[in-house]
């Protein structure tokens, strides 16, 4: 841990305060919201500048991150439950006083108290935005950055599962789940029972069980974290509906 912490602020003692620039390495940004669709929006926009993303859905877990993963600067949420963002950057400059970290946040900027406001490089308003990113000094690197959000099947005691990959860590699907996911955005709870030859009631079990996964407060926000993180695009990869589709209800 001593040695990780070492490593951590002498990695991090070279950079400016107010801007982050690339070294020969890709920097490694660690990504902290509680919402994972937000998470996956924010992690697409700093792959397109070059950088690692690695990402936390809590203090705690960014925390733990610190502990083992080197990182180069941090951008949190500050709304976040248990512990704030403001907390969480007290936190990280008590172990790492010269850490780089940018806070975005929903509320008003203008409300935020000053001593919120003094323990971050810069405070933004969502959505982090590619004018926002202006903030930093960018270099691209030479290598290509490759993020690891690619989703895949795992085999298990209890059948397969889909693990959603690095953007929504520690979160899989059933594959009766992922099937409904490549329907739910063109049919109906019921057209989709008759195609998977479930009931009515299994069918919004199921996406009952997704929007928890997920933290979608429902059907629609279901829909757009599915559409605008990718996973529908990347569940075709992975998922065979072809067996089903001569079943499917027409509208």
């Amino acid at each position: 841990m001593d040695k990780h912490k070492k490593n951590n602020t002498d990695k991090n003692s070279t950079l400016a305060t107010t801007s982050i620039s690339h070294s020969k390495q890709p920097l490694t940004a660690l990504l902290v919201d509680d919402r994972p669709f937000i998470l996956v929006a924010e992690s697409q926009l700093l792959s397109q500048f070059g950088f690692y993303v690695v990402t936390a859905n809590s203090a705690a877990e960014a925390l733990e991150l610190l502990e083992h993963s080197p990182v180069d600067f941090v951008i949190t949420d500050i709304e976040m439950p248990d512990i704030r963002g403001d907390e969480l950057a007290y936190m990280i400059h008590e172990k790492y006083p010269k850490m780089p970290i940018i806070a975005v946040t929903s509320s008003n900027l203008m409300e935020l108290s000053i001593n919120a406001k003094a323990r971050f490089h810069k405070v933004f308003s969502k959505p982090l935005t590619k004018e926002k990113m202006s903030f930093f000094t960018f270099k691209q690197p030479k290598e290509k950055n490759m993020v690891p959000t690619q989703i895949k099947v795992v085999e298990g005691p209890n059948g397969r599962r889909i693990y959603l990959g690095a953007a929504f860590p520690g979160i899989y699907f059933t594959v009766r789940e992922a099937e409904l996911a490549l329907f739910l955005p063109d049919y109906k709870y019921h057209e989709i029972a008759a195609t998977m030859n479930v009931s009515c009631r299994t069918t919004e079990y199921y996406a009952t069980n997704m929007k928890k996964k997920l933290r979608c407060e429902n059907k629609r926000h279901l829909i757009y974290v599915l559409k605008h993180s990718g996973l529908l695009e990347q569940l075709k990869l992975v998922i065979d509906i072809t067996y089903l589709l001569d079943k499917v209800v027409a509208k």
